[in-house]
């Protein structure tokens, strides 16, 4: 999120506009929003549903991916990128962040092989890491936790959509 903000304002300042937009009728701009409230809907539902280092998660968001908070927070990053200026922005942002996500996933996978050695092999067998498969996806239901939720700190992530989307509407408003 750092560079991210320092892109916008160096672009900010250089006078870099993205394009003016009827912001009733803009679909990239709406569908930068959908995007960006997807990705929290995933990372919410992943959040109340996991127990870090207790046990390995499986069900809920987990039994489409093994990383949906990672999803989540790629989506979230890419519906700003795309509300912005994403011709700039999504090109620069997205590989940085990939390479970022793919080696905390990489080293989380060899905490979780050792702490659930038993589960872990079938679990990674058969879930894909970031991407869920919709022809292979079966979503196995579990209970979801408000305070499960909020112990994982999950507010942050609303906190930050409620911040991107506002900075979004003031791309638009002054640029």
């Amino acid at each position: 999120m750092v560079l991210f903000s320092t892109i916008l304002a160096i672009e900010g300042l250089l006078g870099v506009g993205w394009h003016h937009v009827n912001l009733h009728s803009d679909i990239i701009f709406a569908g930068a929003i959908a995007i960006l409230l997807l990705g929290l809907s995933i990372r919410s539902w992943a959040a109340g549903t996991i127990q870090k280092n207790r046990e390995l998660a499986k069900s809920g968001a987990y039994s489409l991916c093994r990383h949906p908070l990672y999803l989540g927070s790629f989506l979230m990053i890419s519906g700003v990128c795309l509300g912005t200026h994403p011709l700039i922005n999504f090109p620069i942002v997205a590989p940085i962040v990939a390479v970022i996500y793919l080696c905390s996933i990489r080293s989380e996978e060899v905490v979780l092989s050792q702490l659930f050695a038993s589960d872990w092999p079938n679990y990674s067998a058969n879930t894909p890491r970031l991407i869920p498969n919709p022809l292979r996806a079966k979503i196995v239901l579990s209970a979801w936790s408000f305070e499960q939720w909020r112990s994982n700190r999950e507010y942050q992530a609303v906190l930050a959509t409620v911040a991107g989307i506002g900075g979004m509407f003031a791309w638009y408003a002054f640029y």
